[in-house]
């Protein structure tokens, strides 16, 4: 509700943007009409609450395509992403995790801690937007537009599993030094 709410207080006409400037006045009133933009706020939510249950999304601004259509037209490509930053995360968490507590109290334990530690503490859409400038724009090795072959899928599951890594890194530290003071 809140966002919903803040949507649409927010400045800027949505139907403006998706017509462009050269509409007429008339053809405006008309999508906001089909929109239901020129209804009250309370029945827009209603309305928008029951369709959303009921599966129907609503369409696209841009596209006028319904967006359910374009979040499964997408969805292929979000999976694969989020598989992939997770055996990023999970492999390199873990692994770099059990280094760090067989090496505890050394220079590399206390490095990997500080690390980690950055790691978690950088933004991922931030950290994505240093990695494009340099790799993408500086150094021209990875494509600033995406693509879909593995080279073009390194640099986003990087980005999206470096924090979680990081988290899973000092997690199985911590457990494993636990371990490591058992009397068994």
């Amino acid at each position: 509700f809140l966002t919903f709410a803040i949507i649409q207080v927010t400045p800027g006409d949505p139907v403006a943007l998706s017509l462009g400037g050269k509409a007429t006045v008339e053809q405006m009133d008309a999508l906001r009409h089909d929109l239901g933009l020129d209804e009250p706020f309370l029945a827009q939510y209603v309305k928008y609450v029951v369709r959303a249950i009921c599966g129907d999304l609503g369409k696209s601004i841009h596209g006028r395509t319904p967006v359910l259509l374009e979040i499964t037209n997408r969805f292929p490509s979000t999976f694969q992403l989020a598989v992939s930053a997770t055996c990023f995360a999970i492999i390199i968490g873990i692994s770099v995790g059990v280094i760090a507590a067989a090496n505890h109290g050394k220079i590399s334990d206390q490095l990997t801690m500080v690390i980690t530690l950055s790691s978690i503490s950088i933004p991922s859409f931030w950290l994505a937007i240093v990695l494009i400038l340099i790799f993408g724009v500086r150094l021209k090795l990875i494509s600033v537009i995406g693509g879909e072959g593995l080279k073009d899928l390194i640099l986003p599951t990087f980005c999206l599993g470096i924090g979680p890594a990081a988290t899973l890194a000092r997690l199985s530290r911590s457990c494993m030094l636990e371990v490591f003071r058992e009397d068994y």
